[in-house]
């Protein structure tokens, strides 16, 4: 009777473990190696007032622009944005100083060795300004061409179609003008829209990799969450343009909505577990990560 009574207990401490360590594997979250590179195209200098609310000096700031490269997901790499075309750099270049740089975003991506343009089957779009979306026009120079492009809806609304018939919008948003947010790409993303994957709030693109939506810089931005060995990093594009917008009070200086950029600044450091943070266009990313979540390639 000694023995029966051992072996129900022994059974009933063995089911209480397996239930117990099935609730601990779902409610914890699952580590992925994945791995980020922030691959610089471009190069330059703009007014400090762009990137700092409300500054009160004349100057200019370096200003670095990326493509970033998810690696290790099923399917293929993921890249994050996608610049802006040759000919929008022929135009800002002779305004530069002879410093300045530009690399075309597939030969940047080429000769980075990090990622074959032509392999990439999802591209994510944080938002539709010309620097991020750009590179769609014109035709025979889009970098990739067999991806299917993440956008959340409230941006692809706003960029294709509310800017362009909305008099209000044109006259006082100046950073939402048909010249600088839909630019000469709203044809061409409407000739490829049967490659647009639209979506809403937050939302898992691969396990381990996700977006969300918390607007501010324009309607529909959104971040991407990656976890990687390290914990979350988050790639904040131009909810952060540089690492001070997290320091009061420079929050970027152009935006769609300030409160949503303050609460989205703060969001980002609370979701960003590794306190690995990709700005929008700091140079600063590339002496922080300089072996990065594996490593940071630059373009030559």
């Amino acid at each position: 009777m000694l023995m029966k009574h051992k072996i129900v207990l022994l059974i009933t401490i063995l089911i209480i473990a397996i239930a117990g360590f099935t609730v601990y594997a779902t409610a914890s979250p699952r580590v992925y190696n994945y791995k980020i590179y922030a691959v610089e195209y471009s190069f330059g200098v703009y007014p400090t007032q762009y990137f700092r609310y409300l500054y009160p000096y004349a100057g200019v700031t370096n200003v670095s622009s990326y493509i970033l490269v998810i690696k290790g997901a099923p399917g293929g790499p993921i890249v994050v944005d996608m610049g802006f075309e040759p000919w929008v750099a022929d135009i800002l270049l002779p305004l530069q100083p002879p410093y300045a740089r530009y690399v075309a975003p597939a030969e940047a991506l080429a000769n980075s060795g990090v990622v074959d343009p032509a392999e990439v089957k999802k591209v994510i779009l944080t938002h539709m300004h010309w620097d991020h979306a750009g590179a769609c026009y014109p035709p025979e120079e889009f970098p990739f061409p067999n991806a299917k492009f993440y956008i959340q809806e409230k941006e692809w609304e706003t960029a294709m179609y509310t800017v362009l018939d909305d008099p209000w919008l044109l006259e006082h948003a100046y950073h939402l003008s048909s010249l600088t947010y839909t630019y000469f790409y709203r044809p061409a993303w409407l000739a490829l829209q049967d490659r647009v994957e639209l979506v809403d709030g937050e939302v898992e693109i691969k396990p381990g990799i996700r977006v969300m939506r918390l607007g501010g810089h324009t309607p529909g931005h959104q971040i991407v969450i990656v976890s990687t060995k390290e914990g979350a990093a988050v790639i904040s594009s131009d909810l952060l343009y540089f690492y001070f917008n997290l320091e009061e009070p420079w929050p970027i200086g152009w935006f769609w909505n300030l409160e949503e950029v303050r609460f989205g600044a703060h969001k980002i450091e609370e979701l960003a577990t590794s306190g690995i943070i990709f700005a929008g266009h700091d140079p600063e990313v590339l002496e922080r990560y300089p072996s990065g979540i594996e490593g940071v390639a630059v373009a030559p």
